[in-house]
């Protein structure tokens, strides 16, 4: 991340350093590498088709950790029918991360979680930011090819 990022965050310097200290974005990442094969396995296949959008060749990311119905476990699942009405963050986790299991959750970057380095704890909303950034290098690498193939095949089905 660009120390502008960081600053725009308007957080501390000793959470800057451990931000640093352990690469965020890297955890962040692989999280969210984690999650994108939980989905490949679990989601409706054209799962990936409910969190982007594509105008003019440029991949538009719509993940924002934050918003309730814009976490990437409610938007892989926005259209599946096992959810009678658009369903939320917590309509998904209470399906398959109810309980204990929310820790899997943190681990598949489909939650923010609080991190402690030594003295420091990075808040939930910093990872949530980092989490963002990371969904949207999931998303943005996901190539033309996958793409027509899975719009055609959700298109077959409809």
């Amino acid at each position: 991340m660009k120390q502008s990022t960081l600053e725009r965050l308007s957080i501390s310097e000793e959470i800057q350093a451990a931000i640093k200290s352990i690469d965020l974005f890297a955890d962040a990442l692989s999280r969210a590498r984690a999650g994108e094969k939980w989905l490949d396995h679990n989601a409706p296949p054209y799962w990936r088709l409910t969190m982007i959008s594509v105008h003019d060749g440029y991949i538009t990311c719509h993940v924002r950790m934050h918003v309730d119905i814009e976490n990437p476990l409610a938007l892989a699942f926005r259209h599946d029918k096992r959810f009678p009405n658009r369903p939320t963050w917590a309509d998904v986790r209470k399906k398959f991360f109810d309980g204990q299991r929310i820790y899997e959750a943190e681990l598949l970057g489909f939650i923010e979680k609080k991190t402690r380095v030594g003295d420091v704890i990075i808040p939930d909303n910093v990872d949530a930011y980092y989490l963002n950034t990371a969904w949207e290098e999931v998303l943005g690498n996901f190539s033309h090819h996958t793409l027509a193939t899975q719009l055609a095949s959700q298109m077959a089905r409809s």
